[in-house]
Order: C-alpha cells, then structure tokens, then sequence
C-alpha cells in the first residue's frame, strides 16, 4: 500500500512540474460558427499522420472514408424544463503539490500480439480532425457508417463529422462568460437523428495545475441533423452534471448526478416518454451514474457510491421501477451486447453477466512494471477507458501516462484472450481517465472507430482502412 501511495505521490509531482509554465488553451484553428440552427458546418483540412504518429505494428494506410449518410430527419422539438429542488453549493478542493519523491524507472512494455478480426483488420494512421485543445471527447457512429465526434474547451463544443467523405466541423455552443460547457453525452437514433446532453456550468476556474469545471446550472439538450443544431434547451435546472444520455428509436433516457447542499451528490435517472420530461431520484450518496439502453428499451444504469462500490439498476419496464445488485470492481463504465447482457471494465480487467452471476474477470491490459532500483517494484495497471460491444466482440480503448505505456491502447476479445496494439505512442505524460482523451464506437459491421487528443493538442481519428 506504502508503495501505491509513493507512486501517486510522485505522479503528482511530475504533473505539477509539467504544468509550471501553463499555456493558455487555444480556441480549434478555424474561424467559429454561430451555435444553433444557422450554423453551417465548414469543410475540415485533414492533417496527414507523421511518421511518430503511425501506430505501432500498423502498415501506412489511408484515412477512412465514410459512406455518405442518408438524408436525415428533422431535430426533435426542445421539451418542457423541469426543475430540480433548491440550488447546492458545490464545493471544490484544490491540492498543493506532493513532497519530492524518489522517481521510478519504466520497465520496457511489450504490447501484446494485434488484435484481428472479420470486422476489424487493421487500422489507418491516425489523422488530425482538428486542431487546438480540448477536454472532452465523444464519438457514435449512425447507420450508414459515418461517425460524428464532438469535443469541448472553454470555447464551447464543436460537432464534427465524415458523412460526407469529408471531415467537416462546426461550433454548436457558446457557455455564458467565464464558463463552460462540458460531461458530453452524445446519442445516435435509428433515423440518424442526433442528441447531445451537457452540462452548463458557471465557471471555468484554472489555477497552478490545470483547470476545473465548477457551479454546474443544469443539464441541456441539443438536437441535430448532421448539419444544423437547435441551441441548448434546459431540462433539469440546478447544480446537476455528469449526465449520461440513451436514445435507441423510442423516447430519451438520461440520468445525472445532482450536487447536495453540504457535498455529496444523488443520481437522478429521467425519460420523455409521456411527452415532456419527467424525472425521479435513484440514489443517494453516489455518482459517475451510465446510463444504456437493453435491446427491448428498457434502461440499464450503473453508478458508483461513495463508500467505493458500485451499483447496477435493471427496469422492468421503460419508464423505470429498477431492481438493484452491487457491480463487482468499483467502475460504472458498461456496454450492453446484442442480448442484453452488460459487460464492465473496470481498472484493467473486463467480466460480464451470464445469466444468474458475473463471471470472473478477464485481463485486457497486462500492467506496467515500474522498479525502484532497489530490488522492489510495482505492477501499475494500464486502465481501460471506454467500452463498446459489438457482433459477440468487446472493444477497449485507454489513453495512459508513462507509467503505462504511455499513448493510447486498443484491445479486443475476438479471438478469446484480449489482445492489444499500441494505436499512438506518446513521449510525455497523457491524460488519463474514463473518456476524458480518447473515445470508441463499433459501427454496424463490427469495425472499431476511436478519437483521442494528445498533450501538444488536436483531435485525432483512427479507424479501419479505406474499403
């Protein structure tokens, strides 16, 4: 245990000197659009892959282009607000730096064989879709193969998409003065309509080592077409955030955590089905709530408690009445396979339901092996970051500091066993966590789709080879 804490300590230290001179982020290359339903998306320039960029074990290949998508429907009509009780004061700590510690040294780590399968046969190079710094990721791929990204920094969110063959991009929101727009939770329907949930907050507040979101206003929603938004429209007004969105060819389904009086946070889980929104408490004392919808519309919803365990709720019907069981392993972060059946990474190990338990957890990532240099070390696990499932095949993708590998990891189970292959190798420190850099989606033919950012900036994408 003294080893982990002396290892935490120490990659504090390294992020704290690596932010001593901060750059202010920058605003993407281009020019803004206006947000809302003038926008008119702008054709992106795609910056071809260096040499460092290739992934590794990867051949040269060209950037995919997606399959033009058919017209789409109209954006739904914004709904009718509903509000939560009386605000909470959030309260945010900020840490100084750890004492000095004795830094460790990297053991060599052997990425495991390419991962192969008939839905995914290879990678192209990763291409920058845009430049600047961003935060946040999210991707979801329609029916016709075309995938849609949108990424936020304290400029607002920016849409972006290849359903034309072509990366375009465009600026869809504007937070109010000194704040920010963040917790994206992008859905596709089955008409190729699209739903982005966010949440609004009234200050963007940077300090020595980075900068946090605070004073969250409520969660909004947008509509989309691929080509024009409607601008955000509130439907849970209050000190809520971490929103986690669900659309499937029937009503929405969002749930949320809401910011407590004396800290603390309970999950809120809300669907459209009656018309306008309607929204009830799940929880209390828990947060990072998911949110999926099972292949019969009901809803699927993990969250984590703030005793550390984590929780899984199944509907009985759609708009609710959820039975509960405890998730083994800590994390909320879940896919659903064609039968309903949730599959959870959690750390770097993988296990799903088989019917009547879960089953015992498989490794995706082997760990890092970091010595001390005298005759001790640590095994550090390489952390999965977002899941999807597709076709009976789990895909995987983690962004990771140094002392794991440092770049961004795709695995997936295909052939049994996970197999991984380094997608990006980084030189420095990457941000790690749940989603934060790097995002996946599995199109309808079983090919995995990622994006992730790097620490010098941009968005970057990387898929399967042109067809």
């Amino acid at each position: 245990m003294h080893r982990h804490i002396r290892l935490i300590l120490v990659v504090v230290l390294l992020a704290a000197c690596e932010a001593a001179a901060p750059a202010t982020p920058s605003a993407p290359g281009s020019a803004s659009q206006a947000p809302g339903q003038g926008a008119t998306p702008e054709p992106l320039a795609t910056a071809p892959a260096t040499a460092s960029d290739q992934p590794a074990g990867a051949s040269p290949a060209a950037t995919p282009t997606a399959a033009a998508a058919t017209a789409p429907a109209t954006p739904a009509g914004t709904s009718t607000p509903v509000s939560g009780p009386p605000a909470g004061t959030p309260v945010t700590t900020a840490y100084p730096p750890a004492p000095a510690q004795p830094s460790p040294t990297v053991a060599a780590v052997s990425p495991s064989p390419k991962p192969t399968n008939a839905g995914v046969d290879g990678w192209a190079n990763p291409a920058r879709i845009a430049r600047g710094q961003f935060h946040e990721l999210e991707i979801a791929m329609d029916g016709a193969g075309a995938a849609h990204v949108v990424a936020t920094n304290e400029a607002g969110v920016i849409y972006l998409t290849n359903r034309s063959g072509s990366w375009t991009r465009q600026r869809i929101t504007s937070p109010p003065p000194g704040g920010y727009d963040g917790n994206l939770s992008l859905g596709v329907d089955r008409d190729g309509s699209l739903t982005l949930a966010l949440t609004r907050f009234g200050d963007w507040f940077c300090f020595g080592i980075g900068c946090v979101a605070q004073e969250p206003a409520g969660i909004y929603l947008m509509s989309g077409d691929g080509r024009a938004w409607s601008e955000p429209s509130a439907i849970a007004e209050g000190p809520n955030w971490e929103s986690s969105l669900a659309v499937d060819g029937g009503p929405a389904h969002i749930a949320f955590a809401r910011q407590g009086n004396e800290g603390g946070s309970s999950i809120h889980y809300g669907t459209n089905a009656g018309g306008s929104w309607s929204v009830e408490q799940v929880a209390v004392a828990a947060y990072e709530p998911h949110l999926e919808l099972a292949p019969d519309g009901t809803a699927r919803l993990a969250f984590v408690e703030e005793t550390g365990s984590a929780v899984y709720l199944t509907a009985a019907s759609g708009t609710g009445t959820f039975s509960v069981e405890t998730l083994p392993g800590g994390s909320s972060t879940f896919a659903l396979d064609a039968a309903g059946r949730p599959h959870v990474i959690t750390g770097s190990s993988h296990f799903t339901h088989d019917g009547s338990s879960w089953t015992e957890p498989m490794a995706v990532f082997e760990p890092a092996r970091l010595e001390y240099g005298d005759g001790e070390f640590d095994e550090v696990v390489v952390r999965a970051g977002a899941i999807d499932v597709r076709n009976g095949t789990v895909h995987v993708i983690s962004s990771n500091d140094y002392s794991s590998g440092a770049g961004v990891w795709y695995a997936n189970n295909a052939t049994g066993p996970f197999m991984a292959v380094q997608l990006w190798a980084a030189d420095g420190l990457v941000e790690d966590g749940p989603s934060g850099s790097s995002a996946i989606a599995v199109d309808a033919s079983g090919r995995a789709h990622a994006v992730f950012t790097k620490p010098d900036g941009g968005i970057w994408y990387a898929g399967p080879p042109s067809q």
